[in-house]
């Protein structure tokens, strides 16, 4: 999996998150965070790209999620971007389960292939 994360605000993870204890990695960008939101950009974009993660990965995902929505209660605006490729219902279908527990909108982008879009 890649990751950028950017204190300018732009935040990326993508590649595929399959680790079989993926927890010390993503407690990092947790803790990363943390620390970016003691001074965050005034626009924080989060882009996920991940063409495939596990169960494992998901729930770390979500966590990390959680931890960026405080933003949008201080004043700051907070956009998650998920890319997905054309015709990946499990995909858009996780989308919508992870905006119904965050209760933030997520913003769900169809592309073609991860190859080229």
């Amino acid at each position: 999996m890649g990751v950028k994360f950017s204190p300018q605000g732009a935040l990326t993870l993508h590649g595929v998150s399959c680790d079989e204890d993926p927890k010390p990695l993503y407690q990092k960008l947790k803790d990363w965070v943390k620390g970016y939101k003691d001074k965050p950009a005034e626009k924080t974009e989060f882009f996920i790209r991940l063409k495939y993660f596990n169960t494992s990965s998901a729930r770390c995902i979500l966590e990390l999620i959680q931890e960026l929505t405080p933003l949008s209660k201080t004043g700051k605006s907070l956009v998650v971007t998920w890319y997905y490729e054309n015709g990946d219902e499990d995909m858009l279908e996780t989308i919508r389960a992870f905006e119904e527990l965050i209760n933030h909108k997520i913003e769900p982008v169809v592309i073609e292939s991860y190859s080229r879009g």
